[in-house]
């Protein structure tokens, strides 16, 4: 799979403007979601999500995460557990 580009977008956290952190979420121009499996086993991921597809990784305090190409009409997935921004490091 080769990958042709992404946009990024970065804001501060909508819970506190006033912290010094950046949330950056990248939107990649394919899906990857196939990969998603392989990416989990190769660069240990920290979690898993089959549906919708999206792996979890911590890197040097960063949580970074990759998820796949959603429709845009389609609603962000309910996990049970309140995140800061739903949509954080994914698509």
């Amino acid at each position: 799979m080769v990958l042709t580009g992404y946009t990024k977008h970065i804001f501060r956290p909508k819970c506190n403007p006033g912290f010094t952190s950046v949330h950056c979420i990248a939107h990649l121009n394919e899906d990857v979601s196939e990969v998603l499996p392989y990416l989990n086993a190769v660069l240990g991921g920290t979690q898993y999500f089959r549906d919708p597809p999206e792996v979890m990784f911590h890197h040097q305090g960063k949580i970074i995460k990759v998820g796949a190409k959603r429709n845009r009409h389609q609603r962000p997935p309910r996990r049970g557990r309140s995140r800061s921004h739903p949509g954080m490091a994914k698509k």
